[in-house]
């Protein structure tokens, strides 16, 4: 298993609160899968944008897992960067390998 980091933009207002709550539930459910280790927004980008750190096997499984989501599947993600990570410092250095 490899941490991934997930960097995304989501800039249309409405269709976001329109999707939000799936979208926390998907996350909901990642968590409780051991998937998703954090996610949060990114409150002082000029656009609505979040980032999402992910234990996934290869880059394949990450985007099959963000197929899921439902701001990806919806097409609210206008930027998308997905980057593999080694926290080989800090609470999750455990992770690295």
């Amino acid at each position: 298993m490899s941490t991934w980091v997930i960097a995304y933009v989501h800039p249309d207002q409405e269709r976001w609160n329109q999707f939000l709550e799936p979208h926390l539930h998907w996350i909901e459910q990642h968590l409780d899968d051991g998937r998703i280790i954090a996610s949060g927004p990114l409150p002082d980008e000029q656009q609505l944008s979040a980032l999402i750190i992910m234990d996934a096997r290869d880059r394949d499984h990450v985007d099959q897992l963000l197929a899921g989501d439902p701001f990806v599947a919806e097409g609210l993600v206008t930027e998308l960067t997905v980057q593999r990570w080694e926290p080989i410092f800090g609470l999750l250095a455990d992770k690295a390998g």
